[in-house]
């Protein structure tokens, strides 16, 4: 009876449940979803193209490029950087020196990059709306 007791104590007051915090937030027609949870930070994207799954926000090989160079992403303090060298597509596109910065706090979402070795860096920015799961 005692150890039941101690057994139910422990449960109790040593057991705790991990729990991820999630950020949903809708840009244009995406949706993108942010996850912090103890093993490290994570954004997914939710378009058309995904097929209206959530995928790896910044993956390589997301957008069907034959090509991608330089690849690098910093996902931490509810906010995302994409940061990419080189994207060569299928049809010859071409994108230079992209950067894309997600932020869930401000609800934004800014994209820009060299297109076609163009001389102009374009540059495109959205406001968000938070959204509920």
């Amino acid at each position: 009876m005692i150890k039941q007791l101690f057994t139910y104590i422990f449960l109790i007051f040593f057991t705790t449940s991990v729990v991820a915090e999630e950020l949903f937030m809708k840009c244009g027609k995406a949706t993108y979803k942010y996850v912090s949870e103890p093993s490290g930070d994570i954004i997914f994207v939710k378009t058309k193209r995904t097929k209206n799954k959530y995928s790896k926000w910044c993956s390589p090989g997301m957008h069907g490029a034959k090509l991608v160079e330089g690849h690098s992403r910093i996902i931490k303090n509810s906010k995302g950087i994409c940061m990419v060298a080189k994207v060569v597509y299928e049809n010859g596109y071409e994108i230079t020196s992209s950067t894309s910065v997600t932020d869930f706090v401000t609800l934004t979402r800014t994209i820009e990059g060299f297109h076609n070795k163009e001389t102009e860096k374009r540059k495109k920015s959205f406001k968000c709306k938070k959204k509920k799961k």
